[in-house]
């Protein structure tokens, strides 16, 4: 089988990637990748061109890739993270963790260059500034209610993948208002080569095994950002359950997501560390957090911010401009843990009851066989033994609190301090930096009213 050649050019506001003839481009908003230096551009478009496609033959079946660019500088390091993340990958989808690994590991990748360039970064960061991932979910809310509210200055940047249509059309209508709302700064950064990792694009079978390279993107593109407003640091939302590891379907150690585990927090630290010449970082300020207690802290102290939240998984599914599907793991979870916390989920636009029969297959507690492989680990499993019995005593009613009743009521009381030890209280060994740590901390220790 031939080399596929990707064609990577510099553009006015960011790069194309030519494949096939076709144009995918990564455009940056007005005055983002202008100022950005031209050696650090190099730098960047070497990496990016290398991270944004490196998943492609794990979706395509492609062998090789031949690119017009200079081996990246973080040629290893990209390349390690994805087979990190690939028993997490494979476990919805037919293939094996064995056979995906192999392929990847067989795939070649040839440059026009051998010698990497060097990373270029020059501005020394301003204190209180800091760089945010967005995506209108819960984690990315709390992260900038936090930081508005200790008296940092958060730019968000929101990643347009062009590949979820719907889910991004609701986005960028929310993301208008949040600015609007909070006084905000928010940029939009257009990436269509995510096409290119995207299964229905090659008309393969479901799997999310092409995002493998995802967080570690954002980091990248935050790049010109961090450069421009002088950021300090990239502030991911990644919380205590990224921890939460599990056994996959083949015998391997797998998490939720690998990128965003406190050991991917550090590896992706020491990538932008390295990029930014050691000016500016990656870190999390809800790392120390279980889901449960981010709904808790949330809904109680930041209602303004928790009302624009958007964490459904199917959002492209019909019916179309529904903030929720009301039909995957994902809302079940988030309905009940809010109700856990005393909060109807009305307040998000939830207005269907997700504890009916019919919801069972959901559930991880009940074996559901369409929980999703972030409740695959005993933790995710616990959470919700904490969070059925919170919610029984807040009240709600339904057949699958019928069931806990019958089925697991006895455990949980017996568990329950354990259980709130475990899901609502800090997690310490946090990533958040020293200058910040004292006050984010008091924060999470009044709302979850830990002593």
């Amino acid at each position: 089988m031939l080399p596929c050649n990707l064609t990577c050019t510099d553009t006015e506001s960011g790069l194309n990637i030519t494949f096939r003839g076709r144009k995918f481009s990564l455009q940056y908003p007005p005055g983002i990748w202008e100022s950005y230096p031209r050696r650090a551009r190099n730098f960047l478009i070497d990496n990016l061109a290398f991270l944004e496609t490196l998943d492609m033959p794990l979706v395509s079946g492609m062998k090789e890739l031949k690119y017009n660019t200079t081996m990246p500088f973080f040629y290893s390091s990209f390349r390690k993270m994805v087979v990190r993340n690939i028993p997490q990958a494979v476990e919805d989808s037919g293939q094996s963790t064995e056979e995906a690994i192999r392929n990847f590991r067989k795939t070649k990748y040839s440059f026009s260059g051998t010698a990497p360039k060097k990373p270029y970064y020059k501005p020394m960061p301003a204190k209180d500034r800091v760089i945010i991932p967005f995506s209108c979910g819960k984690d990315s809310l709390l992260t900038l209610a936090v930081c508005m509210d200790i008296g940092l200055e958060p730019v968000c940047v929101y990643i347009n993948d062009t590949v979820s249509g719907t889910e991004n059309e609701m986005k960028l209508r929310y993301l208008k208002k949040i600015s609007r709302e909070f006084g905000v700064r928010v940029f939009i950064v257009r990436n269509e080569i995510e096409n290119l990792n995207d299964f229905e694009f090659w008309d393969g079978e479901e799997t999310c095994i092409g995002y493998s390279h995802m967080i570690a993107g954002f980091c990248l593109i935050a790049l010109p950002f961090l450069h421009l407003f002088r950021a300090k640091y990239i502030v991911l939302g990644s919380q205590h359950n990224m921890n939460y590891s599990f056994i996959n379907k083949d015998g391997y150690l797998a998490y939720p997501s690998f990128e965003q585990s406190r050991r991917g927090t550090i590896f992706l630290n020491r990538l932008i560390m390295h990029a930014t010449e050691k000016r500016a970082g990656v870190t999390s300020f809800i790392d120390c957090l279980t889901n449960i207690a981010i709904l808790k802290i949330l809904n109680s102290r930041y209602e303004d911010y928790a009302k624009y939240e958007i964490s459904c998984d199917a959002l492209n599914a019909e019916p179309r401009n529904t903030r929720w599907c009301c039909n995957c793991s994902k809302c079940a979870r988030l309905s009940l843990m809010m109700r856990a916390t005393g909060t109807d989920p009305a307040l998000v636009g939830m207005d269907k009851n997700m504890l009916g029969k019919n919801s069972r297959r959901l559930y991880s507690l009940f074996k559901g066989k369409e929980s999703d492989s972030y409740e695959k680990s005993r933790g995710a499993r616990d959470e919700q033994l904490l969070s059925f019995l919170l919610a029984l005593r807040n009240g709600s009613k339904g057949k699958m609190i019928d069931a806990f009743k019958q089925n697991h009521l006895k455990e949980a009381r017996r568990r329950e301090k354990e259980l709130v030890r475990k899901f609502l209280t800090l997690h310490y060994g946090t990533s958040i930096p020293q200058e910040y740590r004292e006050k984010i901390l008091s924060i999470y220790a009044g709302e979850l009213r830990i002593r």
